[in-house]
C-alpha cells in the first residue's frame, strides 16, 4: 500500500483514502480538503477535521455529489440543509439532506421531551409542589375518613351528602380566587363530623381528631372548626360566617338542602324521624324556601335560584295532587 504521505493526491480512491487515514494534523487535513483530486479523500478529510462551517460550504459547492451527499448526512445546520434541498441538482444529495433534516427534527423533539421531563422532575421536588401534594393527600384521607364515619348514618346526612357539599364548595370557590381553596375543601368534608343530630361530641372532637392525626397545625385546625361551627342553619340564623371560606362552605351546605336533592333529603329525614308528609311539607316553608335569600356569595345565589324554582314547582304540583284536601272543595275533582 502506498504510504509516501502524498498518496492523498492520487486518483486511486483506495490509495488516497488510505493516506488520509494516516493524517492527524489539522493543517494537513485542510490541504487535502482543498487540493485532493479524489472526492473520497476530500470527504474523509472533511469528516476527520470536523469543521462544521467548512463541511457546510463543501456540501453546497463541492463538484462531487459523493462529497456533497456525505456532508449533507453530517450537517447540523437546518438552514444549509434547506438550501441543499432547494438548490442541489442531484437527487441523492437532496434525499440525504431531507433525511438529515428529519433526523434533526426527531432529535430535537426527543431533547425537548427530555428537558420537559427533567423540568417536571425538578418542579415536582420543589417545596410548592411537595406542599400541594401533601394537601391533596390530606383531602383524600378526609374523604376516606368521612366515608367510614358515616357508614351507618341515615341517607339524609350520609357520606354522599358530604361529598355533594364538598363539590358545591369547590364550584363556588372557583369564582372566588382569593379564598383558601384547601381550607374550604377540608372544612366542607369535615362539616358534619360532629353534627349534633348524629354524634354526641364536644368541641369538634371528631374533626379535631382527624386533623391531629394528619398533623395539621393548631391555628389551621381552629380556623376550620370555626367554619364548621358557622355552617348550621338552626344555630346561625341571622348571622353570616366570619370568613369568606365560611361563607362558601355554608352556601355549599345550604345548596344541598335545595332542589331535587333537597326535596329527597327532606322526605328521607322525615321518614327517619317518623314525621308525616305534611310535617315535611311544612319544613319547606320553615327553612328551605328561605335559603335562597340567605346565600352569602354571588355564585351561591345563582346556583340557589334554579333549585328554589324547582322546589316551588314541586310544591305547586303537590298542592294540585292533594286537591281533595283543599278546604271547602271536598266535591271538586281535578278535571
Amino acid at each position: 500500500m502506498y504510504r509516501s504521505g502524498l498518496g492523498w493526491r492520487s486518483f486511486d480512491p483506495r490509495e488516497a483514502v488510505s493516506a488520509v487515514h494516516e493524517i492527524e494534523n489539522p493543517a494537513a487535513l485542510r490541504q487535502v480538503i482543498f487540493e485532493a483530486r479524489n472526492p473520497e479523500a476530500r470527504r474523509l478529510a472533511l469528516i476527520k477535521l470536523g469543521d462544521k462551517a467548512l463541511m457546510g460550504s463543501f456540501a453546497l459547492s463541492d463538484p462531487s455529489p459523493i462529497v456533497r451527499r456525505r456532508m449533507a448526512r453530517a450537517l447540523d445546520d437546518p438552514a444549509v440543509l434547506e438550501k441543499i434541498l432547494e438548490e442541489d441538482d442531484d437527487r441523492s444529495v437532496r434525499d440525504a439532506a431531507g433525511s438529515r433534516l428529519d433526523q434533526l427534527e426527531t432529535e430535537k423533539a426527543a431533547e425537548t421531551e427530555k428537558a420537559a421531563e427533567e423540568a417536571k422532575e425538578q418542579q415536582e421536588d420543589s417545596p410548592d409542589i411537595l406542599e400541594r401534594k401533601k394537601k391533596e393527600a390530606v383531602i383524600q384521607a378526609a374523604i376516606e375518613y368521612i366515608t367510614k364515619l358515616f357508614a351507618d348514618s341515615p341517607g339524609s346526612h350520609d357520606a354522599d351528602h358530604t361529598l355533594r357539599v364538598y363539590h358545591n364548595a369547590l364550584a363556588i370557590a372557583d369564582s372566588l380566587k382569593q379564598c383558601d381553596r384547601w381550607v374550604v375543601s377540608l372544612a366542607a368534608i369535615l362539616h358534619d363530623t360532629d353534627d349534633h343530630k348524629l354524634f354526641q361530641t364536644e368541641n369538634n372532637e371528631n374533626a379535631r381528631a382527624f386533623m391531629t392525626q394528619q398533623k395539621i397545625d393548631a391555628d389551621t385546625a381552629d380556623r376550620i372548626c370555626r367554619i364548621i361551627n358557622e355552617v348550621s342553619f338552626s344555630r346561625n340564623r341571622g348571622r353570616r360566617p366570619s370568613s369568606l371560606e365560611g361563607m362558601i362552605v355554608q352556601d355549599a351546605d345550604r345548596l344541598d338542602a335545595m332542589g331535587a336533592v333537597g326535596i329527597a333529603r327532606t322526605f328521607a329525614f322525615g321518614g327517619e324521624q317518623g314525621r308525616s308528609l305534611q310535617s315535611s311539607i311544612d319544613h319547606f316553608y320553615e327553612k328551605l324556601l328561605l335559603l335562597r335569600s340567605e346565600m352569602n356569595t354571588h355564585a351561591g345565589r345563582c346556583m340557589a335560584a334554579e333549585r328554589h324554582t324547582f322546589m316551588e314547582a314541586f310544591l305547586e304540583e303537590y298542592k294540585k295532587e292533594m286537591w281533595f284536601l283543599r278546604q271547602g272543595n271536598e266535591e271538586e275533582t281535578p278535571c
